[in-house]
C-alpha cells in the first residue's frame, strides 16, 4: 500500500501461465453501506476479493507490515464448509509482500501439480517464473528445503516459501499451506 492508498495485487492465472498487476483504490470502490473499504488490507482485502470471485486464493499483508509478530492472512473458499475462510499465518510471507511491492498475490485458474511459481523483483517491475516441479520433494517440508537451497540459495532471509503439501496435491479437504517450513494455514 503507497501513500496514495493504492494496493497493489499480483494476480497469477496458474492454469494459463499469465500474469497481470492490478491496482485497487479504495476511495474510487462503490459504495456499500455494509463495508468500508479505507482500511482495505489483510483480512479486509481477502473479504473484497473473495467477494468478486470465489475461486481465488488470497495471500495478504496486513496495514501494519513493520510490527513484530505479524501475520499474513490467506483467504479462500473453506473445502469443508463452503464458506469464506481467513487463516492468519506467521513467517516471512508479509515482509516480502512488501519488498516486493505488493499488498496481495491473488491465485486463480486451478493450478498444476506439475510446476511451481517463484516471484522476484519489485512492482511494477516483476519477475514471475513457472518452473517445473519434477524434482520438487511432495511432503511440505522436503519441498520447502528443496526450495530454499534451489531458489534463496539456502538464506531463508532472502525470501519466503509458500508449499503445500501431499494432501493439497491429492485434493484433501483439510490440507493446508506451509509457510517457511514451521508456520501453516487453512482448514
Amino acid at each position: 500500500m503507497d501513500g496514495a492508498g493504492v494496493r497493489r495485487l499480483l494476480v497469477l492465472d496458474t492454469k494459463r501461465k499469465r500474469w497481470h498487476l492490478r491496482s485497487l483504490r479504495p476511495g474510487a470502490l462503490a459504495a456499500d453501506p455494509r463495508a468500508d473499504y479505507s482500511l482495505l488490507s489483510g483480512e479486509a482485502l481477502c473479504q473484497y476479493l473473495l467477494r468478486e470471485n470465489l475461486d481465488h486464493l488470497i495471500i495478504a499483508r496486513g496495514p501494519m507490515t513493520f510490527l513484530s509478530g505479524n501475520k499474513t492472512t490467506v483467504g479462500y473458499l473453506s473445502p469443508l464448509t463452503g464458506l469464506p475462510h481467513y487463516s492468519f499465518v506467521g513467517g516471512r510471507g508479509f515482509a516480502e509482500l512488501l519488498n516486493l511491492g505488493l499488498d496481495a498475490l491473488v491465485l486463480s485458474g486451478g493450478g498444476s501439480r506439475d510446476e511451481y511459481v517463484v516471484v522476484s523483483g519489485r512492482a511494477p517491475r516483476l519477475q514471475v517464473e513457472w518452473k517445473d516441479a519434477g524434482e520438487l520433494p511432495r511432503g511440505q517440508r522436503g519441498a520447502y528445503y528443496w526450495l530454499l537451497e534451489q531458489e534463496l540459495e539456502g538464506r531463508g532471509e532472502r525470501g519466503s516459501i509458500f508449499a503445500i503439501g501431499e494432501g493439497a496435491r491429492l485434493g484433501y479437504r483439510t490440507a493446508n499451506l506451509g509457510v517457511d517450513g514451521i508456520y501453516h494455514a487453512g482448514r
